[in-house]
């Protein structure tokens, strides 16, 4: 995370009054790191060791969302999960990252198991569902949920509820799934080949 916060200072930057803050945030989130390294070597001395094998079982492709944890909402621990998200857990063939991602896990990695999941009160699915420009890039990743809306438009808009539109808007538009809070759906088994 040190590094991603440099580069994030390194090409926004902020005002000087701010560098001190920034700098501080980075020095406390060092100093958490290892925290967090110090307790799973305690707990298991052999955390790290296990973790650089890598053979996770699933892929998950979800919502770039902080508040939707892949690996805790599947009780799963560290390196049983490889991840990706993006802003509405969205499944484009453009999207060369995601498709590389896709191929790294089914060719490499060899995941049993590849799971797309959305989450209520998705702020993309919001986000795409409201009138205003949100410039590029963003709106140009939210244009085929756009689209979805355009095409449901009728039966969306019937909805008074925003959050009960959002969420059928996200089960129309098949970019994920409309889940109860914790289950992930529309899981595929990888099928072996003889």
């Amino acid at each position: 995370i040190y590094m991603c916060l440099y580069f994030f200072l390194m090409i926004r930057r902020p005002p000087r009054s701010t560098l001190s803050s920034s700098s501080a945030a980075s020095d406390v989130y060092k100093r958490q790191n290892k925290q967090w390294v110090n307790t799973q070597t305690t707990e298991n001395p052999a955390f790290f060791d296990k973790c650089a094998v890598h053979q996770p079982e699933y892929l998950w492709i979800g919502c770039a969302d902080a508040r939707v944890p892949p690996d805790q909402l599947l009780g799963q621990a560290p390196g049983t999960v490889f991840v990706h998200r993006n802003i509405a857990n969205m499944v484009q063939g453009i999207d060369v990252n995601l498709m590389s991602v896709l191929q790294y896990a089914v060719d490499v990695l060899k995941v049993k198991h590849i799971m797309v999941c959305g989450h209520y009160e998705c702020g993309g699915v919001k986000a795409a569902m409201e009138s205003s420009d949100h410039q590029s890039p963003l709106e140009d990743w939210l244009r085929s949920i756009r689209d979805v809306y355009r095409l449901y438009q009728g039966e969306l808009d019937c909805i008074v509820d925003t959050r009960q539109r959002c969420s059928r808007q996200r089960w129309c538009s098949g970019t994920g799934c409309h889940l109860p809070r914790t289950q992930p759906s529309r899981t595929h088994s990888r099928r072996s080949t003889p």
